[in-house]
């Protein structure tokens, strides 16, 4: 039997998000979506099929309605609340 895929949810910007997510699809995870307003980041969520968030007021209902294993918040300027955070 194969080990169950990790999933994640990615929030932030920069490259080090970038290197951060390649680093988890090089490792069979599973990301269901990234949130981030950085062109970047969106051109790397584009160019992967990635499905990308780029308003941070959506951020906490898609929290709330995707299931996933772990929360990454990388290089990120928005605040997350406790129920976002502890949606994981």
């Amino acid at each position: 039997m194969l080990p169950a895929k990790h999933s994640c949810i990615i929030i932030g910007n920069t490259s080090l998000l970038i290197r951060c997510a390649k680093c988890l699809i090089s490792s069979d995870w599973e990301i269901k979506w990234i949130g981030s307003s950085d062109p970047k980041v969106i051109a790397f969520c584009r160019q992967e099929d990635i499905p990308i968030i780029t308003d941070s007021s959506s951020y906490k209902t898609e929290l709330c309605s995707t299931e996933y294993d772990y929360l990454f918040s990388i290089v990120n300027d928005v605040i997350l609340d406790l129920e976002m955070i502890s949606s994981a």
